[in-house]
């Protein structure tokens, strides 16, 4: 099975800064299972360069050598959080993270595929009560917004 790669999705990090939030972080979840499928992960030792090597692990292949790095530093932070915020990935003791079981279902979905922001919907309740229904438009991906 050929591993996920990042440039599937953007050419470049540029382009990859572009893309929602949902699909930034659903990107780095299927990195992390992709090379640390039922390890614990820290984020410094992701960031190691190793004889001066950018990216050693892969996280950025596909995009130019140049970028690679910065890449890399961006995704440990911005998608980080996300997955970090939403669940996704929990802190197991000494900043060693693993997926966890919300995060695995999250990362066999499809990248671009549209992701409810559990902010909204924890929001709805402080709405009054005739609205408080609408919160399914969110959760199933029906709200169109002209």
């Amino acid at each position: 099975m050929a591993r996920f790669s990042i440039d599937s999705l953007a050419p470049n990090l540029a382009e990859f800064k572009k893309l929602p939030k949902h699909v930034q972080g659903r990107t780095l979840l299927k990195l992390l299972q992709d090379r640390h499928p039922n390890d614990t992960f820290h984020r410094r030792n992701l960031l190691l360069q190793p004889y001066g090597t950018p990216d050693p692990i892969g996280f950025a292949a596909g995009f130019p050598d140049n970028e690679r790095q910065t890449a890399l530093d961006y995704l440990l932070k911005t998608p980080w959080q996300f997955l970090v915020i939403n669940g996704f990935i929990a802190d197991v003791g000494n900043d060693f993270f693993e997926i966890t079981a919300e995060g695995l279902e999250e990362a066999a979905k499809d990248v671009a595929a549209a992701s409810p922001d559990r902010s909204i919907i924890e929001a709805l309740r402080f709405l009054h009560p005739d609205l408080q229904t609408y919160g399914h438009y969110f959760t199933e991906g029906s709200l169109k917004v002209p």
